[in-house]
């Protein structure tokens, strides 16, 4: 059921420019004030000609008088007399414009076919609730066919409101305060009058209408009846032909008009009112235009309610920018002010209209308060007005906890840059509300620690600029969060906050990414898993979510590797890769991880090899850059080796070439598994998604390793490797324990040190004699005191490194660059230890076929028969 008659996008705007009555900005404003009492006429301020009628009157005319009234009043020369006559003239046009539309028959629509005429007539609806009772009885006439046609149709509903924005928008606040406050009074108790008719219609007794009426302390309304009930619980079915229009007009006012929600009366019956269309009607909304009250309904208390209005609110997209976020400023600028002075149990400005009495349209008033509990019975439909003072109705109040819900609700359906320009930058209070809601057991704990993911995503490293608190704290904050409770789910919210708090801080200073991911590992490997606190689920997950970490800073361009903090999570990564009792989900980023440190690894110490060897040949001039091409490498391989400084696409040595000058690429301009160089620069952190869906057999994709060798190669000269880690995994594993994935990976590592022979072969051809050989024939190499202390692990005395700091970097990590010879001589024997192991174990039969191994089985094949191999 879309609300579709004749209600538009063009509804809350000014149409064809119409102006009502009175002088704009100025004190002497043709408004019908206190000045202008006496009673004469619909007006007030008018002589005694105000009591007759001209007869005979077209609209034309009616028109025409108008305008000229207009026109002296905007030239209304500093003369009481003048003034005093021109009010009599005003008071008579009044009462002339309500005879002609009080004889025009019921299907002429008045804001609909004589706009003109109906838009100056709001004015003397300031003489509605306390004018002599002749005028209140000839407003009430007025007011009751407006109210009638209205259910009826929404181009009269959005011409209504139009004619209202341009009484806020058009006139001095002071001079027309008075009238927008009755018409919003008025319009709120219309509106909470045909909800609970509609309640009562389908239900019947005392139910869900006169309990909500209850709750929210407002008294009955203009047309306004009894408590009603739910609509499933007896009474009658509502009727598309007979309820179909009234029920299109009700909820298209509600949803397009929200200042009518700031009722608390109108607000508590809007939920149930609205489950109850839901339930008779098929609820749908006209696209291509918002519809402001939707979003205020979600801060309703019924989870009906909000379930409902969400699945409304979907299908209008997201709030793309901070400009689409116009419509619904209002609500947050409300629920920033309740959050920041927490205004929920309290009111502001009690005995007073917490808006101002001005506002009518979505911009109206940002208080949230309590207004007054003792609201005064309506006027009876004739007459009886007395005293404005003690009207206000109660403005609703909504509880913390519903505010939370629905304001993570509506940012949940915000794109980033609306999220990002439109909350975090316009209000910065709220990141550190959010920050200290976060740290404290509170009842809105949960949607606090959302709202943080969110915004950790959306935004990144933005959200620190709005942050009254740097990234420790807020780590701190998680972590001791983690240690107060001892339930699981939060266990599981608060660890699944940490991935993206990371990334958030990785555009920031490269020690402060380090600094805040070796406190996360250290507590995620250690501190966790020594603790009684956390469940063995728990110390599982957050040695997964670890290695996602870790796999990701490996992935990113350039990559980050954790290797300062090795000690922290070796250990842990090498009893999950041979734990075969784990499940997959929990053992495959172990196994990812273990995959891509030894192709990274076996990249950068290949690339250092091959840099040293063509740089000692070009150094003696016996061969050029361009020698060293196809000629020196295979095509075939030329995809699985990238020399320092190719992967900027020149043959200049670069950060990375050590002094090497040749071109490994073969001509085709394409490195490490066909990715083309100049995509060098783009960052892969899509690991914790691809690994997901992933089963232990199937490993990383190959096109994530391939460039992870790319990448690995480039940054060789600052690359730093764990050579525990290849003894643990591929010496001390038994083949039965070992994962597909790493058999394929021992394989290509194999094949890939087989290459590097082969190209030193090519080099030492032109090299003089008594060169360097690239790789020592046996592998028995004395290791320095650095090597030999990196084989066993040092067990990590603190997220600090024990003293150590950040630049001292970690025992069990070694600098490729200065103890390059040693490592390629351990990884070669471990790699050979395993293949054996495997040929032994006969396991080789199980390895699944994957086109990766295609190149470096086939010249290991050919190394064998050369005589080269292992």
């Amino acid at each position: 059921m879309a609300p579709s008659s004749g209600g538009k996008g063009e509804a809350g705007k000014g149409e064809h420019g119409e102006r009502t009555a009175g002088a704009r900005g100025e004190g002497r404003s043709g408004l019908a004030g206190p000045a202008g009492g006496g009673g004469r006429g619909p007006g007030g301020g008018g002589s005694g000609s105000g009591g007759a009628i001209t007869p005979g009157m077209t609209e034309k005319q009616l028109q025409a008088r108008w305008e000229r009234i207009e026109e002296a009043l905007g030239e209304l020369p500093e003369d009481d007399e003048a003034e005093e006559k021109l009010m009599a003239l005003k008071g008579k046009w009044f009462t002339d414009a309500f005879s002609f539309l009080s004889s025009l028959p019921p299907a002429s629509h008045l804001w609909c076919r004589h706009r003109t005429l109906t838009q100056p007539l709001l004015e003397p609806f300031y003489h509605y609730l306390s004018g002599p009772p002749e005028t209140r009885a000839t407003l009430h006439a007025l007011w009751q066919r407006m109210a009638k046609e209205m259910r009826a149709c929404t181009r009269c509903v959005a011409r209504y409101h139009a004619a209202k924005r341009v009484y806020e928008e058009e006139y001095v606040e002071e001079v027309v305060g008075p009238v927008l406050k009755t018409l919003r009074r008025l319009d709120e108790e219309r509106v909470g009058g045909e909800l609970k008719a509609l309640l009562g219609r389908a239900g019947g007794g005392s139910g869900t209408a006169g309990s909500a009426a209850g709750a929210s302390g407002g008294g009955s309304g203009a047309g306004g009846a009894g408590g009603a009930g739910n609509g499933d619980r007896g009474g009658q079915a509502l009727d598309a032909e007979r309820d179909g229009p009234g029920v299109i007009c009700l909820m298209f006012e509600l949803l397009m008009y929200p200042y009518l929600l700031e009722d608390a009366e109108v607000f508590a019956l809007a939920g149930p009112a609205l489950v109850l269309v839901e339930r008779h009607f098929d609820l749908s909304l006209t696209p291509g235009q918002r519809y402001p009250g939707l979003y205020y309904l979600m801060l309703h208390p019924s989870k009906d309610t909000r379930a409902i209005v969400y699945t409304l609110a979907k299908p209008l997209g997201l709030f793309k920018t901070a400009a689409d976020l116009r419509p619904i400023d209002p609500l947050l600028q409300q629920c920033m002010h309740a959050l920041e002075y927490d205004l929920f149990d309290t009111g502001i400005g009690a005995g007073t209209d917490t808006f101002g009495g001005t506002g009518t349209g979505p911009g109206a008033g940002a208080g949230l308060g309590r207004a007054s509990a003792a609201v005064n019975a309506n006027p009876s439909a004739h007459g009886g007005g007395g005293e404005r003072e003690g009207r206000e109705r109660p403005r609703v109040v909504h509880t913390k906890e519903d505010m939370w819900q629905g304001l993570l609700t509506i940012l949940s359906l915000m794109a980033p840059p609306a999220l990002d320009e439109g909350v975090v930058e316009r209000y910065p209070a709220f990141v550190s509300i959010v920050l200290n809601h976060v740290g404290e057991d509170t009842s809105v704990f949960r949607p606090a620690l959302a709202c943080l993911r969110m915004m950790l995503q959306v935004t990144g490293y933005k959200l620190w600029l709005h942050s009254a608190f740097p990234p420790g704290v807020v780590r701190n904050t998680l972590i001791s969060q983690c240690f107060n409770s001892t339930h699981e789910p939060t266990h599981k919210l608060l660890l699944d906050l940490l991935p993206p708090f990371l990334q958030s801080v990785e555009s920031l200073e490269t020690e402060e990414f380090e600094r805040q991911r070796r406190s996360i590992l250290f507590f995620l490997l250690i501190q966790l898993p020594n603790s009684r606190n956390f469940s063995t689920t728990t110390i599982k997950i957050a040695r997964r979510i670890a290695f996602h970490l870790i796999l990701h800073s490996y992935l990113l361009s350039p990559p980050l590797p954790p290797t300062d903090c090795a000690d922290i999570w070796g250990p842990p990564l090498v009893g999950a890769v041979k734990d075969a009792s784990l499940p997959d989900p929990l053992r495959l980023p172990a196994v990812h991880l273990a995959q891509a440190i030894l192709t990274a690894d076996a990249a950068a110490l290949t690339s250092l090899a091959l840099s040293r060897a063509f740089a000692g040949a070009s150094a003696r001039g016996l061969v050029s850059g361009s020698d060293l091409g196809p000629a020196c490498v295979p095509s075939v391989f030329s995809r699985a080796l990238v020399c320092p400084g190719d992967a900027e696409g020149g043959g200049e040595g670069g950060e990375g070439g050590g002094g090497g000058g040749g071109d490994c690429r073969g001509g085709d301009g394409v490195v490490a598994g066909g990715v083309d160089a100049s995509s060098t620069g783009q960052s892969c952190t899509s690991s914790s998604s691809s690994s997901s869906s992933s089963s232990i057999s199937e490993g990383l994709p190959q096109d994530q390793l391939d460039r992870l060798a790319e990448l690995a190669a480039a940054e060789s000269d600052r690359w730093q490797c764990a050579p525990a880690l290849w003894v643990e995994l591929l010496e001390r594993t038994p083949p039965q324990w070992l994962p597909k994935p790493l058999l394929r990976a021992a394989v290509w590592v194999a094949g890939h040190f087989c290459l590097s022979a082969s190209a030193a072969a090519a080099a030492a051809a032109v090299t003089s004699a008594g060169s360097k050989p690239l790789v020592t024939s046996s592998l028995a190499v004395t290791s320095s005191a650095v090597v030999t202390a990196a084989l066993h692990w040092r067990l990590a005395p603190g997220a600090g490194g024990g003293g150590r700091g950040a630049k001292a970097g970690c025992v069990n990590a070694v600098v490729a660059a200065a103890h390059e010879e040693e490592l390629s001589v351990i990884l070669q024997r471990s790699v050979s230890s395993c293949l054996v192991q495997i040929r032994g174990a006969n396991r080789l039969k199980l390895l699944t076929w994957h086109a990766s191994l295609a190149e470096p089985l086939i010249f290991l094949l050919v190394d064998s028969q050369l005589g080269h191999g292992s």
